[in-house]
């Protein structure tokens, strides 16, 4: 019977142990399997920020590019307005000056004109005025020669 007792604590302390080593085998499995879990959300957790962020950082490139498109043809507008600004601008003074000559050119076909007319005037009125002043000479030896003819008579 002490035999019995021997053996039945011998055995109960093997089971005892068992169910200890059981028990913390169990929960060692279960420690594990927790940071499995918290190791696989933890990594999907963070596959999930690094795709957020994949995205983010795509759109923010995509918005550059636009941004940057934008810049472009607002800088080429500008340069275009400026040239024209510039091309208009620059035959201004030119423009002035070739009004000017086309007024100076007028004034002196104008005047060379006047000149003409002014000179054909003369001329026709020293020509009026010769013509009657060699019409009178006629008219006066015509009649000297007629008083001349009615005293030689």
């Amino acid at each position: 019977m002490a035999d019995n007792r021997i053996n039945e604590a011998s055995w109960d302390l093997v089971n005892s142990l068992q169910e200890t080593n059981q028990a913390v085998a169990n929960s060692v499995v279960a420690t594990q399997d927790h940071y499995l879990k918290f190791t696989q959300n933890l990594f999907l957790s963070g596959t999930e920020v690094l795709e957020k962020q994949i995205e983010s950082t795509r759109n923010l490139t995509q918005e550059w590019g636009k941004q940057a498109q934008r810049q472009q043809e607002a800088v080429q507008r500008l340069a275009y307005a400026t040239l024209d600004l510039y091309t208009n601008f620059l035959p201004t003074p030119f423009s002035f000056y070739q009004q000017m000559l086309d007024v100076t050119a007028n004034t002196a076909r104008q005047g060379l004109e006047n000149g003409q007319r002014a000179t054909r005037q003369t001329i026709d009125t020293a020509e009026n005025a010769a013509q009657r002043g060699l019409d009178q000479a006629q008219k006066a030896a015509r009649q000297g020669h007629q008083a001349a003819q009615k005293s030689g008579e």
